[in-house]
Order: C-alpha cells, then structure tokens, then sequence
C-alpha cells in the first residue's frame, strides 16, 4: 500500500515503504475497497527516491517517495492525505488508525476487503526496551498485549492519526500477534525534511 499525499501545487508524489518497493516496473492501483474489484485507474512510478543511508527496515530510514508518470485524478473517493506539520508529533496512547490488505492470522490468507484497526501509541522507552536497538526515527502503535496491529501484507501502510498520516507500517516481529511486542512504523516528521526538498528537487 502507499499513501497519496499533498505535495505544494501538484499530486504526483505518494510516500511509501522502501522494503515494499522491489522493482522500478511499479505499477500503481487506486480506489481499491476489494482487491477482487475492478480498479480505477493504474498509474505507472517514473521516479523512486529512497533515503541512501537505507539498511534494512530495522536499521531505519525505511521509507520512500514515488513520482507517478501523471497527476491523479481526484474525486470523492480518491483523496490526498496530510503529512504532519514541523514539530507536531503523536502522543503516547494517542489513538490512531492502521488499514491494509494483509493477514489476519499469522498462518492466514490475505484479505480480499480493504481491513482498518484502531491501535494507540505506545511510549518510545517501552519499546525502546522491547526492541534493542531501535533506530530514532519510529512510531511504536499497537500489538503489546492486544490483538491489533499489522501483519504481512500491510507493509508501506499508513498509521494515521486524526487525519494526518504520521507513519509507515515497518516492521513487527513477522507474525499476526505479538503478545510482548510493538508495532513499529517509520515516523513520517523525522522525514519531512528530505521529503519536501525531494519534492522541490523532482520540479526543477
């Protein structure tokens, strides 16, 4: 899954997940309440452009920005999502969103229907502590004792919190339950620097 966001003056940009992103032939659908249904549109990625500091998920930086080949059209179903503003960040049991295609079980099938689940914000120290090593720029949400969160199959996802997307499904620990772990996301404000200056870039 990606997410559409609002770059300045066009809608060309989507902010994604780099491990999702395997190949340059990226095909892009929108408007996809059911996989099984027939799509609106398809929109071909001219461009990826991922942080070059990028390890792996768990090292950080694990996010990526796609320029499509042409504007989207909007309408009341295909809509921008807003990126946090500078200094504005989750709070700890703050309640956010989750929404994907992925498992439900960790032995499971993926879903046909478009799936959200309420998740809230768990304090950085706590999950600093369940996951040694933890790099600076994440979102710990859901999992930790619940039944919700992610799974396979939602990676690149968007945790979204009153409106404004605010991270990007990373990594749990590759199941469905995670009875002592967090979900972590990739903090989309520790980002938004690189993200408006790759912007600024791709116009010139």
């Amino acid at each position: 899954m990606v997410m559409y966001v609002e770059d300045f003056s066009s809608v060309k940009s989507l902010c994604s997940l780099l491990q999702a992103v395997t190949t340059r032939n990226l095909k892009l659908l929108f408007w996809a309440p059911t996989i099984s249904m027939s799509l609106k549109g398809i929109y071909i990625s001219k461009r990826l452009t991922n942080s070059k500091t990028y390890v792996s998920a768990e090292s950080g930086n694990d996010i990526m920005l796609l320029e499509l080949s042409r504007k989207v059209q909007l309408d009341n179903k295909i809509q921008k999502i807003r990126l946090p503003e500078h200094g504005i960040n989750v709070k700890e049991n703050q309640q956010c969103q989750v929404a994907g295609w992925g498992k439900t079980a960790t032995d499971g099938k993926f879903v046909d229907e478009l799936r959200m689940v309420d998740v809230s914000v768990i304090k950085l120290e706590v999950c600093k502590y369940k996951w040694p090593g933890l790099p600076v720029d994440v979102i710990c949400a859901g999992g930790y004792g619940t039944n919700k969160g992610f799974c396979q199959g939602d990676f690149g996802g968007p945790l979204v919190c009153n409106g404004t997307a605010f991270g990007v499904v990373s990594f749990n620990n590759m199941k469905c339950d995670y009875p002592d772990v967090p979900n972590v996301y990739t903090d989309i404000t520790k980002h938004l620097d690189w993200i408006d200056r790759t912007i600024k870039q791709t116009k010139h």
